[in-house]
């Protein structure tokens, strides 16, 4: 193992003792630090076997343990006041020499002080050594970060590290206690360690003085022949140790001790200032590289710095922090770290909606299939695996950042697209608020000035003359073109033709002009013009949004001519006028709800009777369509015939009811029926299912209802009779009028009471200002959309003529 690290070491310190050009140097320290660190871990790794084979023979010789000890400490200094510690020196000379291998105490007197310093953040370590009866001893106490109880008894085991402990770097073999141990037994000596958690570690070597060995002259079986461990300035292998120290202290890597005045370039940072010639650079992706080892950071660094911007890390909380205060797009991280590992780091930077896109690639020294299904479950997308080749490195980084660019490209693309549906549906949601065609021209207006055009218009086929010669049916915006441009350019769009070249002078407008199909019909054309031309992307868009107007347009147009239809009919249905009935004045209202081109069921109607008296009724069938107008029209011109025959109300409900079961037909109906004599001022009522009627007077009631089940269902009303002296006035009303979501019937039909009852005594006898009160109640919150009908009448005395 030492013959080809002889092979390396050898001519890369000769061409580092021959280089002097600055950047080359820095490479070859480098690539040196790496081979004295790999040095370092060969020789522990063959001391440890030789101790488990029982072929560790130390070179004895009596020693000044005070001296020694205090020299070799002395050399940590530098390494503990880099980090901000104290290290206390207490060696008073002792009573007798100690017999020692040097080499082998140097060995552990680096190894406890490097664990001193790797453990501890604040305070610092002290090293004492005194005699204890017929022994010297050792101890190296530090303030660092403790050891759990449970972990004191595997301190000794090969390769075993504390799980979570805080250390300056997760770098490391687990075989420098072990080492320990095994050359203090060497020497007849026992070690041991004793610790608390976050308050420090105390370790003890007790050594026999002088007496207890018979001192050797043998060679050290190790070492010789070996390249040298240092480049100078620090004693043998010791420089090893203080630069690996050094190096888990700075932010920039170690300089090499044979070159002190050499110096690794710092990672360049995102300037927040304009540099020269900023703008005329290509872009460069900005790379987070995150490691404990400060050599690796510039040796990554080095690699990647004449392709990318890159940012440098020590930890995962440092590098988390990092990649949300600046846009990073790619991570390179360490696994093994102090403070977040690289693991944690994954874990973070995808639970922050900032950084959940990045694309991260762990780079590890564990080589085995669980560690990298690990870091794939974390959320790594790529692996690489230590040692790996520079080229294979740029490699992953160059393809990584390809994968994310177009991951992100067609994350954007989506976006764009989902906004694009987005803005159409709304669009589309706004032109269908409404169904009046003049108000759907105007939003159709709001949508696409000033964003999509500065001029717009919309022309119509069903104008006349042709829309070439009729003025647009909407216009707006800045005119940049006559009237005669935009239509001719509607035009050409209906009739699907090409226009005329512009010629040589083209006007100083771009226009669109789109057809308005809905139905597989040419409704218009919607002619946009503004400054600049109309991309592709936007063309489909304002495409689909013309679609979406005529079909909005025609769907309003649909709904008020049928709406209208509708209405003609249902007024077709009731009296056209009300019959000048002696001693009675009258008046009507009839409302149609919203629902478009639906026919209601109800009605009302006014019958001069033969003998003088006046027949008043009112009804509503079930349901809202041609078959609910037909119904109610027949039941109307039942009710008529049957009245005329002198039949009353209660009688002619009960005809009613039978005729009703006799059509083919599964509709019932509500109706009340009354007769007023005006002669008597006596009026007599009937119901089927219908609600009460409403007497106006001084009192506002209601008039009693026996139960009786609608028409078409077996109705069994009962006459009631009451008196209906002049003055008195009597509303008979629909559901419509009293229908409401949030409120019960019984306050519904209170209100309607108070808002009568409520009227001015000249009011209440006026019959027109009943049914205008009443129609007060459709202006209800959260009332039902339905139809309503209401039939007022007033008696007067017998000698007044009736008037309107």
């Amino acid at each position: 193992m030492r013959t080809p690290l002889t092979l390396l070491l050898g001519p890369l310190q000769q061409a580092l003792a021959d280089e002097v050009r600055p950047e080359r140097r820095e490479q070859l320290e480098l690539a040196e630090r790496g081979a004295l660190r790999l040095l370092k871990q060969v020789n522990t790794l063959l001391d440890v076997a030789r101790a488990e084979a029982g072929q560790m023979r130390p070179a004895f010789g009596p020693v000044d343990l005070a001296g020694a000890t205090a020299e070799l400490a002395g050399v940590f200094r530098s390494a503990f006041e880099a980090a901000g510690l104290t290290l206390e020196v207490d060696c008073p000379p002792l009573p007798k020499p100690v017999s020692l291998d040097r080499e082998m105490w140097e060995k552990i007197i680096l190894n406890l002080l490097s664990n001193a310093l790797k453990f501890t953040f604040t305070g610092g370590a002290r090293v004492q050594v005194a005699a204890v009866g017929d022994r010297a001893r050792l101890t190296v106490t530090d303030t660092g970060t403790g050891i759990p109880e449970d972990e004191l008894p595997r301190l000794f085991e090969r390769f075993h590290r504390v799980r979570g402990a805080r250390s300056r770097s997760h770098e490391g073999s687990g075989l420098g206690l072990v080492l320990v141990k095994d050359l203090v037994e060497a020497h007849g000596g026992t070690v041991g360690v004793d610790s608390r958690l976050g308050q420090g570690t105390t370790v003890t070597v007790d050594l026999p003085f002088a007496a207890a060995h018979r001192a050797r002259t043998d060679p050290p079986a190790a070492g010789a022949g070996s390249p040298r461990e240092g480049g100078g300035g620090r004693p043998g292998r010791a420089t090893a140790y203080v630069d690996e120290a050094l190096g888990w202290l700075a932010s920039d890597p170690v300089p090499a001790a044979a070159a002190p005045a050499a110096r690794t370039p710092q990672a360049p940072v995102a300037p927040h200032g304009r540099v020269p010639h900023e703008t005329d650079r290509p872009h460069r992706a900005r790379l987070l590289v995150v490691d404990d080892n400060a050599d690796m950071r510039a040796y990554l660094t080095h690699l990647l710095q004449p392709d990318y911007d890159v940012l440098l890390a020590a930890d995962g909380r440092a590098a988390l922090e990092m990649a949300l205060a600046q846009t990073v797009e790619l991570v390179l991280s360490d696994v093994m770290m102090p403070r977040m590992d690289g693991f944690e780091l994954v874990r973070a930077l995808r639970a922050d909606p900032r950084t959940a896109r990045l694309h991260i690639v762990l780079l590890t020294a564990r080589a085995g299939e669980e560690e990298s299904v690990q870091g794939r479950q974390a959320g790594a997308d790529d692996y690489l695996v230590k040692p790996f080749s520079a080229r294979q490195l740029l490699a992953r980084v160059r393809t990584g950042l390809e994968l994310s660019q177009l991951r992100e490209q067609v994350l954007t693309e989506t976006r764009n697209q989902l906004a694009v549906l987005s803005t159409l549906a709304d669009a589309g949601l706004r032109l269908s608020a409404t169904l009046d065609p003049d108000q759907i021209l105007q939003t159709a207006g709001q949508v696409l000035l000033p964003d999509f055009a500065d001029q717009i218009s919309i022309h119509l086929t069903s104008a006349a003359p042709a829309p070439a010669e009729s003025p647009p049916a909407y216009i707006a915006g800045t005119p940049l073109l006559a009237r005669e441009a935009l239509a001719t350019a509607a035009t050409h769009a209906i009739n699907g033709t090409v226009p005329a070249p512009a010629g040589p002078h083209p006007p100083p407008a771009a226009v669109l002009a789109l057809p308005l199909h809905a139905h597989d019909q040419t409704l218009g054309a919607l002619v946009l013009v503004r400054h600049t031309d109309y991309s592709a992307v936007e063309h489909k868009y304002l495409e689909n949004l013309a679609h979406r107007l005529a079909l909005a347009y025609d769907n309003a147009t649909r709904y008020h001519n049928e709406r209208r239809l509708a209405l003609t009919l249902q007024r077709a249905l009731l009296p056209h006028r009300l019959p000048q009935v002696p001693g009675v004045r009258l008046a009507a209202h009839y409302r149609a709800s919203n629902r478009g081109a639906e026919v209601g069921g109800d009605w009302y109607d006014v019958l001069a009777l033969p003998d003088g008296a006046v027949g008043l009724a009112i009804g509503d069938v079930m349901g809202h369509d041609v078959e609910a107008a037909t119904v109610m029209g027949q039941l109307r011109s039942a009710l008529h015939s049957l009245a005329m025959e002198g039949a009353g109300p209660a009688q002619v409900l009960a005809r009613l009811d039978a005729y009703l079961q006799s059509l083919a037909t599964e509709r019932f109906a509500t109706c009340l029926y009354a007769v007023y004599n005006p002669h008597r001022h006596r009026l007599r009522y009937a119901a089927s299912g219908h609600l009460p009627p409403l007497l106006v007077a001084a009192d506002t009631a209601y008039l009693e209802l026996p139960p009786a089940l609608p028409l078409g269902l077996g109705s069994t009303p009962v006459d009631r009779e009451v008196a209906f002296p002049p003055g008195t006035s009597l509303l008979l009303y629909t559901d419509g009028l009293v229908e409401n979501r949030a409120l019960s019937l019984d306050d519904r039909l209170s209100a309607l009471r108070q808002t009568c009852g409520a009227l001015p005594v000249a009011a209440r006898t006026d019959p027109q200002q009943i049914t205008e009160r009443a129609l007060e109640l459709l202006n209800a919150p959260d009332r039902v959309d339905d139809d309503t009908a209401l039939l007022a009448a007033t008696a007067e005395p017998s000698n007044r003529r009736p008037s309107g």
